[in-house]
């Protein structure tokens, strides 16, 4: 999929996932740059109803960032849209890869 291209290339610039959330100091947290949430976006749209993959690299994104209200919009958005026969995979997932 083309799309895994663009979107490797432009999480290259967020933090890690893992990395220190941002202190209190700090009036808002960073977003996802608006390039990469468009193509999430466009992907989803084509994708996203077979896509767990893309879907929980979109919620890391804004995990990255600490902008855990759209994560969690993600999530929700996720198991609206993807078949059922995909969302323990994606569920189980998503909890391996938050769990810390």
């Amino acid at each position: 999929m083309v799309y895994e291209t663009l979107i490797s290339k432009q999480m290259e610039v967020l933090p890690s996932p893992s990395a220190s959330p941002p202190s209190a100091a700090h009036a808002k947290a960073p977003a996802v740059p608006e390039t990469l949430r468009r193509i999430f976006e466009a992907a989803l749209s084509e994708h996203g109803e077979r896509a767990p993959t893309l879907w929980l690299k979109y919620a890391m994104c804004h995990l990255a960032v600490a902008d855990f209200s759209m994560a969690a919009a993600v999530y929700a958005r996720a198991l609206r849209a993807l078949h059922a026969d995909l969302h323990a995979g994606f569920v189980n997932e998503y909890q391996r890869t938050t769990a810390g």
